[in-house]
């Protein structure tokens, strides 16, 4: 559809949504909790809607600015608009296929965690096309500091979990979307994975998860046990994705890491259909 977004499995004319562009690519992805059904195959269809929007024709590209570690800029295609994400072919910042790579599987692991993140397409060593998010990133928002409820929140919980799990130490304030009903978008993946970390992240949903001295892990998380082997099964599903990138190492860290909080999940709660 001309004019249009790929949104919740519909497209939606651009003019509903509230697009940020002063930072490049955080107006730039789509919100899209994953609410029940097969959380693998609904990422699945989002990816494939994504690639055919992709390459239907070219009607117009705007940029959205340029960033330390990648350009980003708005494509709208005869199938709908989609973020089209490039990385300098430098490895100054990250190599270009380290962000790349970083960008898909931080996507299909906020899929396994039911944490609404944008679908992503890698096209190519040195971009990534992705979905649009209506919103506004925290920090354009200009609502600091950030609230408890929103960290303490089901979702704010279970996107600490994403973040200890990939290795994320980029969740600053400008790398989560805020949309009008307070649902929070997890966007720009391109630094996770690949690091080594201990207890927690630099990430603020994250603080569930270490101890006060953030130098170990919480002795007890409000994650339940149930929900904890749901994960591991979904994660355990996403090897041969990163195998086939070559990122057998970066799933071994997500599952020790996944190893390490395990025994400590004490939540009497199910988060995850």
């Amino acid at each position: 559809m001309p004019g249009a977004v790929m949104a919740s499995g519909r497209w939606v004319p651009l003019a509903e949504l509230s697009v940020v562009v002063n930072h490049p690519g955080h107006s730039s992805q789509k919100s899209h909790g994953r609410k029940g059904g097969d959380w693998e195959s609904d990422h699945n269809a989002d990816s494939a809607a994504l690639k055919a929007a992709a390459e239907s024709a070219l009607k117009s590209s705007t940029p959205l600015g340029g960033g330390f570690a990648a350009s980003v800029k708005i494509e709208e295609h005869e199938g709908g608009s989609l973020v089209r994400k490039d990385f300098p072919p430098s490895d100054a910042i990250r190599a270009p296929k380290d962000q790349a790579d970083s960008e898909v599987l931080g996507s299909k692991v906020a899929a396994a965690l039911g944490v609404p993140a944008p679908a992503v397409v890698a096209v190519g060593e040195h971009s990534v096309i992705m979905e649009v998010a209506p919103g506004k990133t925290w920090a354009e928002g200009g609502r600091r500091p950030l609230p408890d409820e929103m960290v303490d929140s089901d979702q704010g919980r279970m996107l600490g979990l994403h973040d200890v799990l990939i290795g994320n130490h980029d969740r600053n304030s400008t790398n989560f979307m805020v949309d009008d009903d307070g649902g929070v978008t997890a966007i720009d993946h391109g630094l996770a994975f690949g690091w080594s970390i201990a207890a927690g992240t630099g990430s603020p949903f994250a603080r569930h998860f270490s101890n006060a001295a953030g130098d170990n892990w919480a002795d007890s998380i409000d994650i339940s046990p149930g929900d904890m082997r749901k994960i591991r099964g979904r994660l355990d599903s996403l090897k041969a994705d990163f195998d086939k990138l070559g990122r057998s190492d970066w799933h071994a860290g997500v599952m020790e890491r996944l190893d390490a909080l395990e025994p400590r999940a004490t939540g009497e709660r199910d988060r995850l259909s």
